[in-house]
């Protein structure tokens, strides 16, 4: 069964224009994703309008196959459209397009070669694990994959951060936000800014559910919010300026993605750790 999914129908997106970066929080967290068991086979597309012209630039692709943890396969990939491309390895041939997973603070402009279509992560039942993101089996493990699109005649560098699994049964790629800037080397940066610039701290993390959430900067009508792995929202809390007591009484031990939101903006991203 093949499905067709246009992920611009359940995402809701805030932007921030910093300088010449455009940043984007898909809330809640898209999970692409698909199961199947033996003798099913199933497939989700999701097509990306990343600067909202009306022209999708990147689809993401996950399929599942005849699995059962003997037979089959699973298929994490990141395809561009049309004359935009996906930073990838420069020693793989056609038979091994993957994309590089990158970290915070890479040089995106200057990869060693671009992609047309690429493997995030694929399982074979048979062999094992191909592709750089199959270190991302691990849970909540977020990196980056690099990206150059057009907007009309001008070229734009970015990133997509996303969680990439593919093992028995299960295909998923969880895209947590993106970003792309017209100055290239600048566009990871813009993300951890903005971390940066609210001077927020959450104390003790780990913890076991009760934690402080200290916010220096001024601020009204704050909210803090923790999702799941698969990106739903899972506990919210309001906040004020300074300290704050926040207790998550019933969520269940765990890695949570957390973001503060103050009058729809992103102010602030991260994990918290709940033992």
């Amino acid at each position: 069964m093949k499905k067709t999914f246009y992920i611009i129908a359940f995402i809701t997106m805030t932007f921030l224009c910093n300088a010449q970066t455009s940043y984007v929080y898909v809330n809640p967290d898209s999970c692409v994703c698909v199961t199947s068991t033996y003798n099913t086979a199933d497939t989700l597309i999701t097509n990306w309008d990343l600067d909202k012209d009306g022209t999708n630039d990147f689809q993401i692709v996950v399929e599942s196959y005849m699995s059962d943890c003997m037979h089959g396969f699973e298929l994490t990939s990141l395809n561009a459209l049309g004359n935009n491309k996906i930073a990838g390895d420069s020693l793989c041939t056609n038979s091994c397009n993957y994309a590089f997973m990158l970290n915070a603070g890479d040089t995106i402009s200057k990869q060693p070669s671009w992609l047309s279509s690429s493997t995030l992560e694929y399982f074979n039942e048979f062999s094992g694990w191909y592709g750089h993101w199959k270190d991302s089996l691990f849970p909540n493990t977020i990196k980056f994959a690099g990206i150059k699109f057009y907007s009309g005649a001008t070229l734009y560098y970015g990133w997509l951060r996303l969680n990439v699994v593919a093992t028995c049964e299960l295909a998923r790629v969880l895209v947590i936000d993106y970003a792309y800037s017209t100055s290239p080397d600048s566009c990871l940066a813009s993300v951890l800014d903005i971390k940066k610039s609210n001077s927020l701290l959450i104390y003790p993390n780990p913890n076991n559910g009760s934690f402080k959430l200290r916010i220096d900067n001024q601020i009204d009508n704050a909210e803090l919010i923790l999702s799941n792995f698969l990106g739903q929202n899972v506990f919210q809390h309001k906040i004020v300026h300074g300290d704050n007591i926040i207790n998550t009484v019933g969520l269940p031990a765990g890695l949570y993605n957390y973001i503060v939101l103050c009058e729809r903006k992103v102010i602030s991203n991260g994990r918290l750790v709940i033992e």
